[in-house]
């Protein structure tokens, strides 16, 4: 929750919302994940919070303590980033070391994204804070969203009555990051099925006026003795060359424009080679069915009949 600019009581609006049913804690901050941290002479993000931050955000602490209400603003926790920066590995290490020149390190949390995955995560520092409060962070039970936020509402309204009660959902603030990504995934979905669909019609018609083509020299070798097999083995020799050679072109454009697109994350999966390999296999698998298919329908044929029309 964005709170009134100003507001003094901000402690009071926690207090009182964290006896509501429905709710597993909250922390008051000045920046944090939605607003604006700032950034110290050193390059270290500073989030200015309250004690209940980790708790509230599910933070990890790795080393050290978390801070109490009692702690003055010189105690900071800070993130593995800050620590590696420091040149230091081992978490517990940091402790009682200096962070932005006058803060001491009482904790180490597990590295959290504050920002896009377009970005690597940063050196940060929390710190502890106790006026001058921006935002309200409200962890839900999980359990009758709406109920439970009627009840917020009262509340709200009760220590600000003449402000709208605003709020937002974290899970949907991070995908906000990701709009575009999750447009051009469904129309990169839409667009692959349909190309497979056209794909595997274009790739049985092929076979089928293959087929028709070669269905007087199916009949000779029926004659001369050739098992359904082999004439299967004849027939998809060269639409397993065509397909070979469409890998080796379409593989390495795909692989090169994936690398593209993935280049835009700091932290990206790689990309495997099963991927190329299950795609040639489903390109070999409906090559094949088709072939079977319209073979066993020739090889039916009786052989006298083929070569009386040819």
């Amino acid at each position: 929750f964005p709170l009134p600019r100003g507001a003094e009581n901000g402690r009071a609006v926690k207090n009182e919302m964290e006896k509501l049913a429905g709710i597993n804690g909250a922390s008051l901050a000045s920046s944090g994940h939605r607003s604006r941290s700032s950034v110290s002479s050193n390059g270290v993000r500073m989030i200015s919070a309250d004690e209940d931050y980790l708790e509230v955000y599910r933070l990890d602490l790795l080393a050290g303590r978390n801070y109490q209400v009692s702690d003055s603003s010189r105690e900071a926790l800070v993130n593995e980033a800050q620590i590696r920066k420091m040149g230091i590995v081992d978490p517990h290490e940091a402790l009682g070391e200096k962070v932005d020149t006058d803060k001491v390190i009482i904790g180490v949390v597990r590295d959290f994204y504050v920002g896009s995955l377009y970005h690597d995560i940063q050196p940060t520092a929390i710190i502890p804070n106790k006026v001058n409060f921006i935002n309200l962070s409200i962890r839900l039970s999980g359990n009758d969203i709406g109920p439970t936020l009627d009840r917020l509402e009262r509340a709200w309204q009760t220590f600000y009555p003449n402000e709208p009660f605003e709020y937002y959902f974290l899970d949907q603030s991070i995908a906000a990051y990701y709009g575009q990504e999750q447009r051009v995934s469904k129309i990169m979905f839409i667009f692959t099925l349909v190309a497979l669909v056209i794909g595997a019609i274009g790739l049985y018609g092929l076979v089928t006026f293959v087929m028709h083509r070669r269905l007087r020299e199916i009949g000779v070798r029926k004659v001369l003795g050739a098992t359904f097999m082999q004439i299967v083995q004849t027939v998809s020799r060269e639409f397993l060359l065509l397909l070979g050679l469409a890998f080796l072109v379409s593989a390495p454009l795909g692989w090169y424009l994936s690398e593209i697109w993935l280049s835009d994350y700091i932290n990206r999966i790689e990309l495997s080679p099963l991927i190329f390999v299950l795609a040639v296999i489903s390109s070999l698998a409906i090559a094949l069915l088709a072939v079977i298919q319209k073979s066993f329908a020739a090889a039916r044929v009786n052989p006298v009949e083929i070569l009386r029309r040819e």
